[in-house]
């Protein structure tokens, strides 16, 4: 059965039975779940547990047809240690209407006359809570199913609305056949849900060398369809690391707490060396070039020059040259070393 009635609570419902499940004991959690309350109910039961009271205390009280509003009186003068009388379940009405069913049967108003009489007049409502975000548009013909009504009942529904700002509406459906008439309202819940709108003027910048850098001079757009302008609200940091190309992250939040993002990407030109850089560069462009002129001489690079052959002609000896030559011959492990002069 309680497995039943937790697949129907309504989403307020379910967050108080979680918060129950997280506070309180198993049998505050089962007489908050088991006596068919409604949220606001269930809220009062649970908030009185939680100020120290016990279930005994408790459990008088929570009944369905103590208003919440009553509730909460009750359970602070029992908190208070004052006596309390617990209001009574309304009687039925069903031996009046028996008597009045009797009398129609004997005066021959017919059955069908009776049935309609004494049929419950209900308001159909698809579901008794609902939540819309900012933006949206309640269509009430949406929440209630006309095929349930009787055929002579005229359903009067509420106005629809644009959801603007988050807010709490509560929307009065109404039911008449013949004289009768039966209400119910529908809770509407308004929520922001929406992120806000961030864009920048540009993806990305290339600083100079004396450029300063603030990142709120590129916003170009910060709105949030509840709280309008948002660009104060901004976060976004100037703080650059040094000759490193890098991404700047811009974050807003509006007050109900959807987030977006941005990033700049920021590109930075290379800062200027070092004079001990810059000399050493000269000193080494010059030593190369030196290297690259400097001629070596020709003795250096052929010290023995062959002879001149134009020297030996055939039947002329323009020139007499004396030309030694040395040989080294092995003889029993002595060196001897026989000069030959050859003359030319």
């Amino acid at each position: 059965m309680r497995l039943h009635m937790a697949e129907r609570l309504t989403p307020l419902q379910k967050e108080e039975v979680e918060l129950a499940l997280c506070r309180l004991s198993s049998e505050g959690i089962d007489l908050i779940r088991g006596n068919r309350l409604n949220y606001l109910q269930m809220r009062q039961i649970r908030q009185g547990l939680e100020r120290g009271l016990s279930v005994d205390q408790v459990r008088p009280v929570a009944r369905r047809w103590i208003d919440h509003t009553e509730m909460k009186e009750l359970l602070s003068a029992i908190e208070a240690g004052e006596s309390v009388t617990i209001p009574r379940r309304p009687k039925k009405v069903l031996p009046a209407v028996l008597i009045t069913a009797l009398f129609l049967l004997t005066a021959g108003a017919g059955y069908s006359y009776f049935s309609q009489t004494t049929a419950e007049l209900t308001v159909p409502l698809v579901q008794k809570e609902i939540r819309l975000s900012t933006g949206m548009v309640f269509e009430p013909e949406k929440y209630v199913k006309r095929d349930l009504l009787p055929g002579d009942a005229v359903l009067v529904l509420p106005e629809s609305f644009s959801c603007v700002v988050p807010q709490v509406r509560l929307a009065v459906y109404r039911v008449k056949q013949g004289e009768r008439t039966v209400d119910a309202i529908l809770r509407i819940e308004v929520v922001d849900e929406t992120a806000p709108v961030l864009r920048l003027q540009q993806s990305e910048v290339t600083l100079g060398e004396d450029d300063v850098f603030s990142c709120a001079l590129y916003i170009a757009q910060a709105e949030d369809d509840v709280d309008g302008d948002l660009r104060n609200r901004v976060i976004c940091s100037d703080e650059l690391r040094p000759q490193y190309d890098q991404e700047v992250h811009y974050e807003l939040k509006d007050q109900a707490g959807n987030t977006t993002t941005a990033f700049l990407l920021v590109f930075q030109e290379a800062y200027a060396k070092s004079d001990e850089a810059v000399n050493r560069q000269e000193m080494t462009a010059a030593a190369e070039t030196t290297n690259n002129e400097e001629t070596i001489p020709e003795e250096t690079l052929n010290p023995h020059p062959a002879a001149d052959p134009s020297a030996f002609t055939s039947g002329e000896v323009t020139e007499e040259k004396e030309v030694i030559i040395s040989e080294t011959v092995d003889i029993e492990s002595s060196d001897v070393i026989v000069d030959h002069d050859v003359s030319f």
